[in-house]
């Protein structure tokens, strides 16, 4: 555990310096400096990684922008197991910065990245030994031709016909892409936390795009709708992998997340520890929608 705490005092090191450069307009240096760091952090991460968590002892917090310490929603997350660690989000966001984004998104993403990047900052102060941030889901990479080829066969396995990802993205029109869609699909896709999954797809898919700044521009609506599922069958999927792989539990609050980690999990029972893996995580999220 010494080499975790040495990683946290540098970490914290290292957001003091960037602390007021990332309301600059050029705050995508902040990112690479960040990237940097745990870059070279790799090899102490993964150790840490493989060797922190006793049978599912470990909580892991993923698969949302921030934990909100000022807001007080670390308590439910520790309450739970011996071990607490945040998927550092500012390490994700160096993943989306490199995409070519259009300016109100990247507007909406500098915010995201101010809040976090506060946010981190209050953990390493405020909750310094009692949650600690690791890059984790971005440190565990090894496995994205895995996670692509499983996550294509999961969007693939919602159409009626058998059909290749190939002839799916040649499909032009997104009223036909929904035709073809299995019967009870349409209201297991998600797109925004509370939405109701009864109101029309379109209309709810609509809504997720402006809601996001519609980040994919020019792109035609039928990929626009293929590429968001893909991208959140992915982080599930690239969650359910580092829980299995590091045994440790996702705490999930994010709704949309959860959901389609219910619909890939259940695809995995059969994988060593992936039911204990679902029915904590299931727990964890039932945990936090009660308090």
């Amino acid at each position: 555990m010494r080499e975790l705490f040495e990683i946290q005092e540098e970490y914290k090191q290292l957001l003091d310096e960037l602390y007021d450069e990332k309301d600059k307009d050029e705050f995508v240096y902040v990112i690479d400096e960040i990237s940097l760091f745990w870059y070279s952090k790799r090899n102490v991460v993964e150790l840490i990684m493989e060797n922190i968590s006793e049978e599912f002892d470990t909580y892991l917090f993923t698969g949302a922008t921030y934990l909100d310490i000022e807001g007080g929603e670390h308590y439910s997350f520790v309450s739970l197991g011996k071990v607490h660690i945040v998927d550092d989000p500012l390490a994700k966001y160096a993943e989306a910065i490199k995409l070519n984004l259009n300016d109100s998104f990247y507007r909406m993403m500098k915010k995201q990245i101010i809040l976090a990047f506060e946010d981190n900052l209050r953990i390493l102060e405020e909750c310094f030994g009692k949650v600690f941030l690791l890059p984790v889901t971005l440190i565990n990479r090894m496995e994205d031709g895995l996670v692509k080829e499983v996550s294509e066969k999961v969007l693939v396995s919602m159409f009626k016909e058998e059909l290749s990802i190939k002839e799916i993205l040649a499909i032009e029109s997104l009223s036909e892409l929904i035709s073809m869609l299995k019967e009870n699909i349409q209201e297991q896709i998600v797109f925004l936390e509370g939405e109701d999954n009864k109101e029309d797809i379109i209309i709810r898919f609509e809504t997720y795009l402006k809601e996001m700044n519609n980040p994919f521009e020019d792109m035609r609506d039928s990929h626009k709708f293929l590429y968001s599922i893909l991208g959140f069958i992915s982080q599930s999927l690239q969650i359910l992998l580092c829980a299995v792989q590091y045994k440790m539990v996702p705490y999930i609050r994010y709704g949309v997340t959860f959901n389609y980690l219910t619909i890939i999990g259940g695809n995995f029972i059969d994988v060593p520890r992936m039911q204990e893996t679902m029915f904590k995580t299931a727990f964890t999220h039932l945990f936090y929608k009660k308090i």
